[in-house]
């Protein structure tokens, strides 16, 4: 079994943040408003505490609640035409031909439900995943995850994930990846790759 991470792992995570920065400014907020209120945005609700959401940022961006729908509604116009090219590049290819081989697949992914469900309806990767597992903070998701005993490969971008992985699964294999535009680790006590089948290759390998 193999679990992979959503954001920046196989989605493009700094793609969508352009887009979610000029769809929001094509309603003639400030650059010092959309940033200030962006951080801000990742704690407005205290149950989802890190997790961020277009509805939430919108609220904090404009005075009506019309002028947020409209905003949120184009950002989500404009994931729906960019699709699958939200994927990188390696990831589709990769994933039918591991599926096809009998591998079990596993997405994990931390953020607010309604947004992560929004990016991978509109991504198309549904079908290639035997199970999706969605929640909002870290601990949540090594509980949803104990009674997976046979997990053998985790895929992850967030140096701190892999480290609760790999306590919790010490038998599993972690593989953190880097995407281009992404932000680099220090420190690197398992291999590091630029894509999905890198890391599988990796995995096959051992």
């Amino acid at each position: 079994m193999i679990i992979l991470d959503l954001d920046n792992t196989i989605f493009n995570t700094p793609l969508l943040k352009e887009d979610i920065y000029y769809s929001f400014k094509v309603f003639g907020i400030s650059d010092e408003l959309f940033f200030t209120t962006l951080k801000a945005a990742y704690d407005v609700d205290q149950e989802n505490k890190n997790c961020y959401s277009p509805k939430r940022h919108a609220k904090l961006l404009f005075d009506t609640k019309e002028k947020a729908e409209r905003a949120v509604a184009k950002l989500f116009q404009v994931m729906e035409e960019r699709g699958h090219t939200y994927l990188y590049s390696d990831v589709k290819e990769t994933l039918v031909e591991n599926k096809k081989n009998g591998v079990k697949l596993i997405l994990l992914t931390q953020g607010d439900e309604f947004f992560q469900k929004k990016k991978i309806e509109v991504s198309g990767i549904s079908d290639l995943f035997d199970d999706i597992i969605i929640v909002q903070d870290g601990k949540s998701a090594m509980a949803e995850l104990l009674p997976l005993e046979d997990i053998r490969l985790a895929v992850n971008d967030r140096h701190d994930e892999l480290e609760k992985m790999h306590k919790l699964f010490p038998r599993a294999r972690c593989v953190e990846i880097q995407r281009s535009g992404t932000r680099a680790t220090v420190s690197k006590p398992w291999p590091v790759v630029s894509t999905i089948a890198d890391a599988i290759l990796y995995f096959n390998k051992q």
